[in-house]
Parts: structure tokens; C-alpha cells; sequence
């Protein structure tokens, strides 16, 4: 019964802004918008009531119902066709379900849950150990307002709203996995209806947007000439991805694999929702003027602000592109509206988070190569990583009209950036800017190999030959997601240890475990101290002083007085006696016996009480 007042609450949302929006779209398909719209609005808005108003997820999605249904009575519901999905869309409608299903199956192979274990392909075992620890807080109903629950009490700020998302579903009864992989795969198929109807806006062909999807998805991959030397018929048993060139180690593409959308299911959706508001922001003069502009135009800056919560990196991108617009719309009244609202709601959002010193930002030109820059080999980087496509968006580029010039020249800021500056504690986490142009980029491309399509015989044949070239160097990293191997972890949830945990409500104290990715209390949904410390480091917190502080209260010297200032803050330590735990760390437990008062153990651990 939850699950089907979430989906009437994502609905109901979708249905409303799909309303107002409608008149921008050239398509009256509206599931895709319906999905990412209602998605984009609602959860959030149920993660605040319960984070600020109410005690449970029970009672706030009741509330969040209500208000949803009360604002689409009152202003919304008079004026929607009985026609919604209107008759002439039917066949869409079962297109979409149709690559729904597909899609589900893709990701379901890379994350799947049975017999009480996550079976986890291994090219995606170190995103999804910091995912399940999020999924899991919110499915436990204890993470509001929201902290990292493997390393709580820190301020750092990070876009959880995805993992918010399948945790409210798996509270409600869902399975993690499919609730995961549902939400992902309605994701990627609203993307690719979302790019035809983009394509149909900017370049007046639907066509044009297809093939910018699968351009996208299936990105011109250099390294696969690396492994088609093994033969060409071994190519579909490929089971490791090629990140290397004679520039060094991860110079090729990974950062567009298909695999960069499989561990990051939040970028996926961002992506569709920086397409869908710039489709609306771009077409802002065709607005209908009226007492109820200027409301739609603080709409659109309110859902853009919301982007903050799904991923940071993208809502600055894509603010920084409505800025940039004022460049080349002639609406800039509306425009700066639009600015002014996002910026008023994302200083709201990020409240809660202003007292953390988590994000730097350090000039350190050349990307992946920074450390061995030059020209030649800044040009090389990026042929290799786009290959054909550079060829295709230069094409794209010359044959646009003005208007679409403009557009591509607002972009290549977006390209720059993270070319010169380090914005998070790892440089390869730039990759998010690329990503997000790359989108873009890939309508360009797509324009002109379209081009050449409509000219003569010979250019079809050329253009089709190169399109499927292209995408044919993709299957070697296809072939990676269809041969790769699972990495089975028990789900501890129903573990006595864990279950003590929860019935004696322990959460919420600090509690020092010896595990760390995979720690049986994180996928749990149980706070610790400190998890696996790398991915605190990519977040842009520093850990070293928690390292070494666990490590002091894993391995104390025998006398107790020794350790009163290093435990001051710690109430519960938690040793795993079970050797498949993963990653367990050396720990003196025989000494912890003698200063701790031991409250539980099993054959599976111990907790002491400090």
C-alpha cells in the first residue's frame, strides 16, 4: 500500500508540472516528464516533512499525499484533459514500458539481491558500498535531516536524494534491488524520449535525438581497438574495461563508459533533469504572458535549485548555463527571474551544510594527464577519448544556424572548468562535467551525421557506416557488463547482533566497529564512526584524525586512563568475529575485554560499552 502512495505522489506531481510545462513541447507524451518532473519535486518535498515536521515516513508520505492531492485540486486538476495520455500515444506508452523492462534487465544484471545476499558486479563493488550504507539509513527511517551515516555528525554536504528515493520505497516493501533498479531504468528510458523530443526542439528532428542517445550511451571507445587485438571473435567475452593508453593509466575513456552510468544511477537522472529544464528554459519566449509568467518562470528556478539534492556538480552546471543564456535569449528579464529564484532556494537547501569546509577548489590543468601536461598531449587525451565524435560535433557546429551556435558556445565552459580546476578531493571526479557535456555535445554530432544522411545515396551509405562504426567499438565494453562476475555480501540486517542494535536503539550513539566497506552495520542502515575512509576523502571531508582514533580504540594499551580522551565521544565499540566480513581490521580484543563491560556477543560478534 505504500509503494502505491509514493507512485500516486510522484504521479500526481508529474501530472501538475507536465500541465504548466506542456505548451514548451512539441510532443504530448508526457509519461517521461511525468516521471523525471514528479520525481525531481516530490521526493524531496517528502524528505522535508519528514526531516523537519514529522516522526516517521508513515505519517509524513500521508501528509505529503494530502498537500499533493490539495494542490492539484485546487489549481491543476480542473483544467486537465480526461484525454492525458491521449489515444494517438498509446503505442509510445507501450514503446516505453517496452525499453523500461530492457533497461531494468541491464541494471538489474550489474545490482540484484537473493537469498538474503547483494550479488554486486565487481566493476560496481566500491559505488555501491557507499550506496547501500544511504539506502538503507533512510529504509530504517533514521537519517534525517540526512548525515553520512558511516561517518555521522560531519556536515559534508552530498546529493542523497536518489538513495533517499529507493530507501522510501524498500520502507514501504520493495526490495532494494528492484526498487534501485526501477527508479534507474524509468530513468534511462525517460532520457531517451526526453533526447528525441530535445532534438525535435533544437534541431526540428526527433531522429536527431535518437541518435544523440545512443551516441550517448554507446560513446566512440578508443581502447577497444586495444582489445580486439586478442581477435575479433574474443571480443564479446571482454571482462575488464581498458582505461589505459600510452598517456598512462585511466586516459581512455572511462569516464564515458557505459559503466559510469551503471555505478551512478543519481547522474543518470540529472542528466534527464538538466535536459528537461533547459528544453523549457531555452524555449522561454514562447511562454504566454500573463499574470501567471512570472510564476512559471519561479517554478522553474525552484525545480532547478532542487537539482542541488540529486547531484551537486550538475545543478552548478546547469546553473551556470541559465546564467550564460542571457548570452543568447533575448528574454533576460525572464532569465535573471529565473537565476534569482534557483539561488534563493539553493541557499536554503544548503543550510544545513554551511559550516563545512568540505569543497576545494584547486587550479590543476590537464585533467587525468595534470601531471604530465602539454599541448600535444592535452590533444591527444581528448582524441582519444572522443575519437570519431570530435569529426562529427566540428560538422554539427558548421551547418548550425546561429541561434545553435550560440548554444554550443555557452557549453564550452562547461568543457574548460574542469580542464583547469580541481573541484573535489579527487581529480577524476571531474569526470561529472564531461559527462554533462558530453550530453550535449552528442546533439551536435548527431546533427550532422543526420545531415549527411538526407543528402545523397552515397552519403547515407557513409554516414550509416561510420554511425555504426562508431557504436560497434562500444561492445567491448558492453561485452564487460554481460561477462562480469558477481561479488556476493550477506545482508546482516537479520543478524541477532544487528537486531540488538536496533531493538535496544543504539543508533544514534557513535559506535566504532573493526569493519569497513561492507561493515554489516552500514548495510544495515546503523551509524558508525568511520567507514571505509576513502570515500570521506572523495566527499571532501578529512578522516585522517577518525583513522587514527579508530585505530587507538581497536588496538588500547592495558591501561584504561590512557584512553579516556581518545573514547570521550564514543559510547559503543563493535567487534566482528565472523572472517567474512570484508575488509575486518587488527584489533586487540582481548585487551578491550579487560577495560570494556561486555553487553552482548554471539558467534557473530561482540559489543562493548565504553
Amino acid at each position: 500500500m505504500g509503494i502505491l502512495v509514493i507512485i500516486f505522489g510522484v504521479v500526481l506531481t508529474g501530472i501538475c508540472l507536465f500541465h504548466v510545462f506542456r505548451n514548451f513541447l512539441k510532443s504530448n507524451f508526457s509519461i517521461p516528464y511525468v516521471f523525471i518532473l514528479g520525481s525531481l519535486a516530490s521526493i524531496p518535498l517528502l524528505y522535508f516533512i519528514r526531516s523537519y515536521l514529522l516522526p516517521s515516513l508513515l505519517y509524513s508520505s500521508v501528509l505529503w499525499c494530502i498537500l499533493l492531492f490539495i494542490v492539484w485540486y485546487l489549481y491543476i486538476g480542473k483544467h486537465i484533459s480526461v484525454h492525458f495520455l491521449y489515444k494517438n500515444q498509446i503505442k509510445l506508452t507501450f514503446l516505453f514500458i517496452f525499453i523500461s523492462i530492457v533497461s531494468f534487465i541491464l541494471f538489474q544484471k550489474t545490482f540484484s539481491y537473493n537469498n538474503s545476499e547483494f550479488l554486486i558486479a565487481t566493476n560496481m563493488y566500491l559505488d555501491l558500498g557507499a550506496h547501500i550504507p544511504f539506502i538503507r539509513s533512510f529504509t530504517l527511517d533514521s537519517n534525517f535531516p540526512f548525515e553520512i551515516p558511516f561517518y555521522p555528525n560531519s556536515n559534508i554536504p552530498y546529493h542523497f536524494m536518489f538513495d533517499f528515493y529507493t530507501g522510501t520505497l524498500e520502507y514501504f516493501g520493495l526490495r532494494i534491488d528492484l526498487a534501485y533498479n526501477a527508479i534507474s531504468a524509468l530513468t534511462l528510458t525517460s532520457l531517451l524520449f526526453i533526447c528525441m523530443d530535445f532534438g525535435k526542439m533544437f534541431f526540428k528532428k526527433s531522429m536527431i535525438g535518437l541518435v544523440a542517445f545512443i551516441l550517448f550511451i554507446f560513446p566512440f571507445n578508443f581502447s577497444f581497438f586495444e582489445v580486439v587485438k586478442t581477435g575479433i571473435f574474443q571480443l564479446w567475452r571482454n571482462q575488464a574495461y581498458n582505461f589505459n593508453s600510452f598517456l598512462g593509466e585511466s586516459t581512455v575513456g572511462n569516464f564515458l563508459y557505459i559503466n559510469t552510468y551503471l555505478n551512478q544511477r543519481h547522474l543518470i537522472f540529472s542528466l534527464s533533469v538538466s535536459l528537461v529544464l533547459l528544453l523549457f528554459i531555452l524555449q522561454i519566449g514562447k511562454m504566454e504572458r500573463g499574470k501567471k509568467h512570472t510564476l512559471r518562470l519561479i517554478l522553474l528556478g525552484v525545480l532547478a535549485s532542487l537539482l542541488f539534492l540529486w547531484n551537486i556538480s550538475i545543478f552548478g552546471m546547469l546553473l551556470l548555463l541559465i546564467f550564460l543564456c542571457i548570452f543568447i535569449l533575448k528574454k533576460r528579464r525572464d532569465l535573471i527571474v529565473i537565476c534569482l529564484s534557483t539561488c534563493i532556494c539553493f541557499i536554503f537547501q544548503a543550510l544545513p551544510f554551511v559550516s563545512s569546509n568540505s569543497r576545494t577548489l584547486v587550479f590543476s590543468p590537464g585533467y587525468l594527464i595534470y601531471n604530465n601536461l602539454s599541448l600535444q598531449n592535452f590533444l591527444l587525451f581528448w582524441i582519444l577519448n572522443l575519437g570519431l565524435v570530435i569529426v562529427f560535433v566540428i560538422g554539427g557546429f558548421l551547418i548550425s544556424n546561429r541561434f545553435q551556435k550560440g548554444f554550443f558556445l555557452i557549453l564550452i565552459p562547461i568543457f574548460i572548468l574542469p580542464n583547469l580546476f580541481k573541484f573535489t578531493s579527487d581529480m577524476f571526479d571531474n569526470h561529472k562535467f564531461f559527462n554533462f557535456w558530453y550530453l550535449y555535445m552528442c546533439f551536435y554530432a548527431a546533427y550532422f551525421l543526420v545531415f549527411l544522411y538526407s543528402k545523397s545515396n552515397i552519403f547515407k551509405f557513409l554516414s550509416f557506416a561510420i554511425f555504426v562504426c562508431a557504436i560497434f567499438t562500444s561492445l567491448s565494453n558492453m561485452a564487460v557488463v554481460k561477462n562480469d562476475i558477481y561479488a556476493s555480501i550477506p545482508d546482516y540486517k537479520e543478524k541477532d547482533l544487528v537486531k540488538y542494535i536496533t531493538k535496544v536503539d543504539l543508533n544514534g550513539d557513535l559506535i566504532v566497529t573493526n569493519g569497513e566497506i561492507y561493515d554489516p552495520l552500514s548495510i544495515s542502515g546503523i551509524d558508525t564512526y568511520l567507514g571505509r575512509s576513502h570515500y570521506i576523502y572523495l566527499y571532501g571531508g578529512a578522516p585522517e584524525e577518525r583513522v587514527r582514533k579508530k585505530q587507538k580504540i581497536l588496538n588500547p594499551p592495558m591501561e584504561c586512563e590512557a584512553l579516556v580522551d581518545n573514547t570521550a565521544s564514543i559510547k559503543y565499540i563493535i567487534v566482528y568475529k565472523d572472517v567474512s566480513v570484508k575488509n575486518l581490521q587488527l584489533t586487540n580484543t582481548d585487551a578491550l575485554k579487560k577495560l570494556y563491560k561486555k553487553i552482548y556477543e554471539d558467534d557473530f560478534g561482540i559489543i562493548f560499552k565504553i
